[in-house]
């Protein structure tokens, strides 16, 4: 019996592995046809912003089941890590009621040095006042919304007085290299 139940749990998953890709196929090809009627139309700022608004929504979902399923990853620079990700509205909402400081982007990427141990972070929002980020780690899988001071090390500038050092970009305890 608990062979069956494996194999049961195998077409499952395998069931939602093709779903998922023939909804990503589907969708693209409807996409780029609507894209070549659209091209030509003459269209209000009005429709603009909603073209802008959905496609926004469509490329963020898109992300985040990659996100859940697969780990993303972008070609960068050998300086770079080359993992992202997306944040959801729910994760979003709490940041953006609070006082934050930053605009929502997407996608994040990680600051971390390339082939670094353990999870990634990019930093979401700056809490106004406390100097206190908060982050999106995550690691496969796992993810996780949370506050986390900043690494303390700065880069020395040209002025002697450090008004124009620069302070490393990862959190407090990252591991490897300070990142400009």
């Amino acid at each position: 019996m608990a062979d069956q139940d494996l194999s049961d749990a195998f077409a499952e998953d395998v069931g939602a592995v093709l779903a998922l890709a023939g909804a990503c196929e589907g969708f693209a090809t409807h996409v780029e046809l609507l894209a070549d009627r659209l091209a030509g139309a003459d269209l209000s700022d009005d429709d603009v912003a909603l073209v802008n608004r959905s496609l926004y929504r469509a490329v963020s979902a898109t992300w985040l089941a990659g996100a859940m399923t697969v780990g993303l990853r972008m070609p960068v620079s050998a300086q770079e890590c080359p993992h992202f990700n997306v944040v959801t509205d729910a994760e979003w909402i709490p940041l953006a009621i609070g006082a934050g400081c930053f605009q929502r982007d997407d996608p994040y990427a990680c600051v971390l040095e390339p082939g670094h141990d353990g999870a990634h972070a990019s930093i979401l929002q700056e809490v106004q006042g406390t100097g206190r980020p908060v982050w999106l780690r995550w690691s496969g899988r796992d993810r996780e919304v949370v506050s986390l001071p900043p690494c303390p090390y700065s880069f020395p500038g040209a002025d002697p007085r450090g008004v124009d050092d620069e302070a490393c970009k990862a959190p407090d305890g990252h591991p490897g290299e300070h990142r400009p």
